[in-house]
């Protein structure tokens, strides 16, 4: 048997390495001497040529492990730098890679708990899902991606509930996997319930089963496609006290309804992601396509509203001046000359005159000029 240390292994001296050494020289680079003597550049320009893990602000994080979740969701591990602030169970992150030149923002639930060592992020392959492709194809150890902080407030009341029931569908299943290692490992609530419906996905499913087998007050059903959908009589069958236990659920829409319907308002929970917002007129909605003219280079594109603008010019064989690609360092400012945007961190439409917007937190709600 070798004693030589594997791939993963180094990985993971490699990432803790770099972690100590960026938490040492942080304050330093984060200083306003440094900043100035930057200007008019970031101070991450010139860290990233150093070493691309650094970051004064980003959170970049490095591929650990990737391997594959049942049939149709791929699992990876990542190791983030110093500037990462930690999760609660049931939050989402935003996640950035590059694929073909262009940085492509997802965001995807966290599914490891607070106290394991790494983040653990699972995302599903579907036809045309570029970030999901990448993950299954391309995402290899070593690979670095950018993270934005955990994100919302599908979270554990304070205190934890002697009894909780989640409910969960596909790929919905990552939150309740942070929520239920929380609690398990940690010795945290009283008697545990989960039904998952695996539909195509399967994800972490032999896990939550062992899980189980080890704890006598977790009880797990796992229901496999077409043999049961979520209805008052599965739900008295299996959960006799579910009208008491608060519930936790996450999965496709339709399973969301169903839940909706059965459980009091002030007990159901439920994930939701960033608030599309509101406009007076016809917006574009994340399926829906419009127009983007960009004034300066007499180009157009058609795009929807679920990609942001800087992705949007990128794939349309532009090079906006660009930095954080998180709305932070307002390197990809630019003027919006017509048309409404939607500001992806806060969820706000804005005018539909001239104004300035941050390409990369901005996504189309109608057809939009701007000065590229």
């Amino acid at each position: 048997m070798s004693i030589l240390p594997t791939q993963f292994q180094r990985s993971q001296v490699l990432a803790a390495l770099d972690r100590r050494v960026q938490q040492a020289t942080g304050a330093v680079l984060r200083s306003r001497f440094v900043a100035s003597a930057c200007a008019p550049h970031d101070v991450d320009d010139y860290v990233r040529v150093i070493h691309p893990f650094w970051s004064v602000r980003q959170v970049v994080a490095r591929v650990l492990e990737v391997r594959h979740e049942g049939s149709q969701a791929v699992a990876l591990r990542l190791r983030p730098n110093a500037n990462w602030a930690g999760h609660l169970p049931g939050q989402y992150v935003g996640f950035t890679v590059p694929i073909a030149g262009v940085h492509l923002r997802r965001c995807f639930t966290i599914a490891s708990a607070p106290h394991e060592d790494d983040l653990l992020v699972a995302i599903r392959r579907r036809a045309g899902a570029l970030v999901g492709e990448w993950a299954a194809t391309q995402a290899q150890q070593g690979q670095l991606v950018t993270l934005s902080q955990a994100l919302g407030d599908f979270v554990l009341p304070d205190p934890v509930p002697p009894r909780l029931l989640f409910v969960c569908g596909g790929i919905g299943v990552t939150p309740i996997r942070a929520f239920l290692r929380h609690l398990l490992d940690n010795g945290l609530g009283g008697r545990l319930a989960c039904m998952y419906f695996t539909g195509q996905v399967g994800a972490f499913d032999e896990e939550l089963a062992g899980l189980a087998a080890e704890h006598e007050r977790f009880d797990y059903v796992s229901i496999p496609p077409g043999q049961a959908a979520l209805d008052l009589p599965l739900l008295q069958k299996l959960v006799p006290d579910f009208l008491d236990c608060p519930a936790f659920v996450c999965g496709p829409e339709r399973l969301e309804r169903a839940a909706a319907e059965l459980f009091p308002q002030e007990r159901f929970h439920t994930e939701r992601f960033v608030d599309a917002g509101r406009f007076d007129g016809q917006l574009a909605g994340d399926a829906n396509r419009c127009t983007l003219t960009f004034a300066q280079s007499g180009k157009q594109t058609e795009t929807t509203g679920a990609q942001n603008l800087l992705e949007a010019a990128e794939r349309a064989g532009l090079h906006p001046a660009h930095g954080c690609r998180m709305g932070i360092c307002r390197t990809c400012t630019c003027r919006k000359r017509s048309g409404v945007v939607r500001n992806l961190q806060t969820g706000e439409c804005s005018a539909e005159g001239e104004e300035e917007i941050r390409l990369c937190v901005s996504a189309p709600c109608t057809d939009v000029t701007l000065e590229l």
